[in-house]
């Protein structure tokens, strides 16, 4: 991906599967990639359900380690 110039981030790594979250920067690059490399789009407000449970999941955990 670097080498085309696209803008992205790894949104996270997906435990043990070697799986990872992309998000990029522009939606024609969402909608093209999976063309080309395969991968599954995911609708905004699963997403956004997936973060809110992470950031659940974390604060969770902090208050279990005492942070």
């Amino acid at each position: 991906m670097q080498e085309w110039e696209i803008r992205y981030r790894i949104g996270s790594s997906l435990g043990a599967t070697g799986q990872m979250r992309v998000c990029f920067t522009e939606e024609k690059i969402v909608r093209a990639f999976p063309h080309y490399h395969g991968s599954r789009i995911v609708p905004v407000d699963e997403v956004a359900g997936a973060l809110a449970a992470d950031a659940d999941d974390e604060a969770f955990y902090d208050s279990l380690s005492g942070g």
